[in-house]
């Protein structure tokens, strides 16, 4: 009986908390930006949804989270939405490596590990294996090998570039320190830069390949069990922001999320779409289009091509 009280009190708790975050986000952003939401009514919160969006800009999952959730799901915390997320959110050095945090606390704040944070706002990791970038990289062969040296690990060619990069002359100490030393802060700078798994040496880029598809499979395979549990999911198909404003090619994961799972799986298709060219308040259009049913039997390319122009067209 007491478990049951603890266990009711503790996701009453978890429901309010989520709430006052939802309400915090959606309020903010209103004030901040002139947002238009159309299509509202297409979602209907059902079990077994998969939400896809275009993803143009960082602002869009905090934009549609709380939208959608205290649309339907306010006080349904059962329903509250499970995000995909990047797989770096949830390395410690994140915040500096990817903001410009010239502060004081620096050294201190790239130690900040956001995945207890990330775990509450229920955001789930996802590996890419074409787009990685360098800190993610050697943080997963840190994971294999150990903490060995960056020249045992990076091609020559691009120990000079990143050299280069940092101004550093002697390119022979930078080939010295140990991955966890170039994971640090004083690195922080090249740790998103996008690149190519081919900068390691001999046989790892295979080791490093196979358990990303060892992972990513585990994590598909996650995401599944969410949706066959009757949760809300969502993701952005295209796998990563955009660059140029376009809607890139659909990953190839989003065909296997769907095969894995034993449900009813619907798809509801959003679109955010940004006016660059208001005065004040930039004008944001988030359009919400009509669930997608039957998409258990299609091929990948039918599934992908549906989707594609599904989002695009809300546009």
């Amino acid at each position: 009986m007491f478990k049951r009280i603890k266990y009711y009190v503790s996701e009453t708790l978890k429901a309010a908390v989520a709430n006052f975050l939802a309400i915090c986000f959606y309020l903010f952003l209103h004030l901040r930006y002139n947002i238009k939401v159309q299509g509202i009514a297409n979602y209907s919160a059902s079990p077994s949804t998969l939400i896809t969006v275009n993803h143009k800009r960082d602002l869009d999952i905090p934009l549609i989270g709380p939208t959608l959730h205290l649309s339907h799901t306010l006080f349904k915390d059962r329903l509250r939405l499970h995000f995909v997320a990047r797989n770096d959110l949830f390395d410690p050095g994140f915040l500096t490596a990817h903001f410009n945090l010239f502060l004081p606390f620096g050294k201190l704040i790239h130690r900040v590990n956001l995945s207890p944070l990330m775990r509450a706002f229920r955001a789930h990791s996802i590996n890419h294996l074409l787009y990685i970038r360098t800190g993610p990289l050697l943080r997963r062969v840190l994971q294999l090998k150990g903490n060995i040296k960056l020249g045992a690990v990076v091609r020559p060619r691009y120990i000079r570039a990143f050299a280069r990069e940092l101004r550093i002359s002697d390119k022979a100490s930078l080939s010295e320190i140990s991955l966890s030393d170039f994971l640090g802060y004083r690195y922080r700078k090249l740790h998103q830069q996008p690149i190519d798994i081919g900068i390691l040496k001999g046989g790892l880029p295979h080791t490093v390949r196979t358990s990303l598809l060892t992972t990513i499979g585990n994590q598909l395979k996650h995401f599944a069990d969410i949706l066959d549990q009757g949760s809300i999911c969502l993701l952005a198909p295209e796998g990563h922001l955009s660059p140029d404003g376009r809607f890139w090619r659909i990953k190839s994961g989003l065909h296997r999320l769907i095969a894995m799972t034993e449900s009813k799986v619907r798809i509801l298709p959003v679109n955010t779409t940004y006016d660059f060219m208001t005065k004040g308040r930039m004008r944001i259009y988030l359009t919400i289009g009509e669930e997608l049913h039957g998409i258990k039997g299609l091929k990948k390319v039918e599934l992908e091509r549906l989707v594609q122009e599904s989002i695009l067209k809300l546009a």
